[in-house]
């Protein structure tokens, strides 16, 4: 899925105003070869933030490259995206937090639903079928998105209302193909995420002696000390 998140950024570029391009584009090639990024751009596909502000909210707490875990955060958890795909991929030696080695040993993946796209590749075969990837598709939704700067407060029902008009535009340059269909207008209103290209997603280095800190904090709270 990171591939398809490649897609995603190229296309943020794309909906980024001419205006913002300039100081985004780097930021956002950096995110194109970045694994953190790439996962949170694939898991983004499926929040439904209020308006860009909650977002960036959304994506702090995905970058964060330790974080607190149990029933009063008693245990100190390395980013789970991250942890994710490397113990997903690798077989490696990994410390806990006590320095004690261990062995990570990558687990037999089964799909749980063989037949089920997710959503962001969905999302990219939609706009693909409705020749958004065309040169004069892309043309078009460059136009259209430059419209609206989403920096703060920018809603998901303005998305809904571009997207829309794309589409529109699309079909009325005769754009589509013959693989575009009626239901893919739902998955790119539901799920194609605001557009991302002013949100940071670089990974926060969380203290291991802040992350104690609060650990200990949380223990003494509930212990009623």
């Amino acid at each position: 899925m990171e591939e398809v998140a490649k897609i995603l950024i190229l296309v943020d570029i794309v909906r980024c105003p001419p205006k913002l391009r300039p100081s985004r584009i780097g930021p956002m090639m950096r995110w194109f070869y970045d694994h953190l990024a790439r996962l949170i751009y694939i898991d983004a596909q499926n929040w439904k933030p209020e308006n860009v502000r909650q977002l960036q909210e959304y994506a702090d707490h995905r970058r964060k490259s330790h974080y607190l875990e149990g029933w009063v955060g008693e245990y100190i958890m390395p980013n789970w995206s991250i942890w994710l795909r490397e113990s997903t991929l690798y077989a490696d030696i990994v410390t806990d937090e006590d320095g004690e080695l261990l062995w990570n040993e990558p687990p037999d993946v089964t799909p749980m639903f063989d037949n089920f796209e997710p959503f962001p590749w969905q999302v990219c075969q939609a706009l693909r079928d409705w020749g958004a990837f065309s040169r004069e598709g892309l043309d078009i939704m460059s136009s259209i998105w430059s419209q609206t700067d989403f920096l703060d407060d920018q809603r998901w029902d303005e998305t809904e209302k571009l997207t829309l008009e794309l589409l529109s535009a699309l079909e009325a340059a005769d754009l589509t193909t013959d693989a575009a269909r009626e239901e893919q207008l739902g998955v790119l209103c539901g799920h194609w995420q605001l557009p991302m290209y002013c949100i940071d997603l670089k990974r926060i280095d969380v203290p291991l002696a802040e992350l104690q800190s609060e650990r200990d904090a949380n223990l003494w709270a509930e212990a009623g000390c």
